[in-house]
């Protein structure tokens, strides 16, 4: 479980800096503190029950600036309220991909007032492809760290001390990127905190266009199709163009914008290409680069120009994808 260091920014905490909390004494205690933090990062190992249909929260780290708790989700089953009442007032807390987290929080009966996913942000900021809080550490903070906990029982008790300096250091650097991010991209740390910890729909949209940016894999035009739309219909195309367009006034999370335009183009409504362009300036690299690919696969020629500058982006798949979209549209 040990690090590898490489000459890191990051000293380890001043000792005496963490605890490990399984009672509900001590559980009050830490939650009054949680509440009142200036900034809070949190983390979960999860663990899968024998016979039970989906992973539990095993433990939750929250890291403050100057302290860090583990609290045993096991042993305070059915008592965490304290905690829930403490994250619903909190200050929004740091996670890095939150949704499995959050899950398992509320699993756990605990909720969170807001949640800013850092890995949304590491995207947003240096593309696509940039999925690893390893990398992110590196990056940053010149700090290597050993991921093979992830694969450790966390159901198991007591839980070794190795393991807990493991999950604790996690939720500590988890705190330290997330202020690390404030002051470099603060715009895209406010865009990634989520109410509730989940990034919401708008209301109002068609349940096709739901069903693509909740993650849905099948392509736009089956989906427009199975709610009645079928584009092979001249009549389907307005509420086609009205419900596209709905999205692209109400939705604001670049990376649910980013499949906007990809249902844009799967459904080829190149009527839209105007709106699908203005993606080209949007702050996300994951914006901007489902921006450049939606504009080649509606054969979009009158922003080749555009395109052309996007070529020279400084984040390599909105530059790559720039590239091949000019591509298509030469081809064309």
């Amino acid at each position: 479980m040990a690090e590898t260091r490489i000459q890191t920014l990051l000293p380890d905490p001043p000792a005496g800096a963490r605890a490990f909390v399984d009672t509900p004494d001590a559980l009050a205690a830490a939650a009054e503190a949680i509440a009142g933090a200036s900034a809070l990062a949190l983390d979960v190992e999860a663990g899968k029950p024998r016979d039970a249909p989906a992973p539990v929260a095993a433990l939750i780290q929250i890291a403050a600036p100057e302290y860090t708790w583990l609290i045993d989700p096991l042993r305070l089953s059915g008592r965490l309220g304290p905690l829930d009442a403490a994250l619903r007032a909190s200050v929004p807390v740091a996670l890095f991909d939150a949704p499995g987290d959050v899950r398992w929080l509320e699993g756990a009966g605990v909720h969170v007032r807001a949640a800013t996913d850092l890995l949304q942000v590491t995207r947003s900021a240096y593309g696509e492809q940039d999925k690893s809080l390893r990398e992110a550490l590196r990056r940053h903070f010149r700090v290597s760290i050993d991921k093979s906990g992830q694969q450790a029982d966390w159901l198991t008790r007591p839980i070794s001390g190795p393991l807990r300096h493991y999950a604790a250091r996690d939720a500590e650097l988890t705190l330290a990127l997330a202020a690390r991010y404030a002051a470099l991209f603060p715009a895209l740390m406010d865009i990634h905190t989520y109410a509730g910890g989940r990034a919401a729909l708008p209301d109002g949209l068609p349940a096709w266009l739901s069903r693509a940016l909740g993650g849905d894999r099948a392509p736009a035009y089956v989906l427009a199709a199975e709610d009645g739309l079928p584009i092979d219909l001249d009549e389907s195309i307005p509420p086609l163009l009205e419900g596209a367009t709905r999205g692209l006034d109400t939705v604001r999370i670049p990376w649910q914008r980013a499949r906007v335009y990809r249902a844009i183009a799967g459904l080829d409504l190149d009527e839209l290409a105007p709106r699908v362009a203005e993606g080209l300036g949007s702050l996300c690299a994951v914006e901007r680069a489902s921006a450049a690919r939606a504009l080649g696969e509606l054969h979009a020629t009158d922003f080749a120009p555009a395109l052309t500058v996007a070529t020279g982006d400084p984040i390599p798949d909105v530059a790559r994808a720039a590239t091949r979209a000019l591509s298509a549209l030469h081809d064309a």
